[in-house]
């Protein structure tokens, strides 16, 4: 706290001095008292009021920039009422016991928070683990059923919708469900294609992969999530006419680049620097809602209206699993997703603080 600012908190109690001094010397003056009296006991008054005040300006400020020190130190803030400095007034023992009251109604309410939120984290879990095994059953079903292909494409989608939920609900503790591992990108690869290949072979897609032989440190399960996510809007957004996709890598000093190309519609560049915000759809979602002969050409896919959640869940991913994310796109010319993953010991450091979480009582 600077002295002016110290001043201006107590210019009242300086004002009332002040007028004391003035009545003082006017009761002096009114009952013949010398002037070296006069001066004197003046001089005291002022003396003894700016010692206390000066006393009280250092002890305050002291206080203060010991509080701001421990409480700069702490990475929890709101600890900070267990390391208080010595409190030596009835003020700070009853700005510490207000400090400690709020504390604890905040720690209620988050750790409320706190078990609500797990509370409803466990049942959509547990709800999207269940209805995926009607959507199993259904699928099994559909395959003796005519028009099954359209069918299995409608569950396919409610699927890749459950999926969202079910990512979108551990997104916020990925730490803690995610396996780093070195994995061949080929074999994820592999898997998103065979997961994709009815409406890839259906929309007459020509699907290319090149130098996929490659070892990156990643969680499989949750990279493979994120290239069906890319995949999809692939389809989505494609050409009516020679639509393409290609996925590829290259090779850079510090990390390894993961291409994800289609020769679709593009995106819009008012759109490129929005596309992972939650819940943006952009001109292209919009359109292809409203387009209704753009519709019926893609009447096939599964991926057919845009929630906009689909690449925020994978920017969010992206994010806490260590790599990056980077779009390039020209409208009605090409789209090209890159993920970067880095050549370093950031997965090792990471495996490390795992292990240590995991070994701790």
């Amino acid at each position: 706290m600077k002295f002016r600012e110290y001043l201006a908190d107590h210019i009242s109690i300086i004002l009332v001095f002040l007028f004391i001094i003035i009545l003082s010397e006017c009761l002096f003056l009114a009952f013949n008292i010398t002037f070296e009296l006069n001066v004197f006991i003046l001089v005291i008054d002022i003396a003894g009021f700016l010692f206390s005040f000066m006393f009280s300006y250092f002890k305050k400020t002291n206080f203060l920039h010991e509080l701001q020190k421990r409480t700069g130190l702490l990475d929890q803030k709101f600890l900070i009422h267990e390391l208080f400095p010595t409190l030596e007034t009835h003020e700070e023992q009853i700005l510490c016991q207000l400090i400690s009251e709020i504390n604890r109604s905040m720690i209620d309410q988050i750790n409320q928070y706190k078990y609500n939120f797990r509370d409803f984290k466990e049942y959509l879990e547990l709800w999207v683990h269940e209805i995926k095994l009607p959507i199993a059953s259904l699928r099994l079903i559909l395959e003796h059923e005519r028009k099954k292909q359209e069918s299995i494409l409608q569950l396919d989608r409610l699927d890749s919708y459950v999926n969202q939920i079910l990512y979108f609900a551990r997104s916020e503790h990925v730490e803690k469900d995610y396996q780093i591992s070195e994995c061949s990108l080929a074999n994820i690869v592999k898997h998103v294609a065979l997961k994709n290949q009815d409406i890839i072979l259906n929309s007459q897609i020509k699907f290319q992969v090149e130098n996929l032989n490659k070892i990156v440190e990643t969680d499989p399960k949750w990279l493979e999530f994120i290239l069906d996510q890319l995949l999809a809007n692939c389809i989505k957004y494609r050409k009516i006419k020679h639509p393409e996709i290609k996925i590829y890598t290259e090779e850079k000093d510090k990390f390894l680049a993961l291409h994800v190309y289609d020769n679709g519609i593009g995106i819009p560049l008012s759109d490129q620097s929005r596309i992972f915000q939650k819940a943006f759809t952009g001109q292209n979602g919009r359109i292809l809602e409203q387009n209704q002969e753009k519709a019926r050409l893609l009447a096939e896919t599964k991926y057919l209206k845009s929630t906009g959640m689909g690449l925020y869940i994978v920017k969010k991913l992206i994010k806490k699993l260590g790599h990056r994310i980077s779009v390039s796109s020209t409208e009605n010319e090409y789209t090209n997703i890159t993920i970067y993953f880095a050549k370093n010991d950031y997965y090792k450091n990471v495996r490390n603080r795992n292990i240590q979480n995991t070994t701790k009582p």
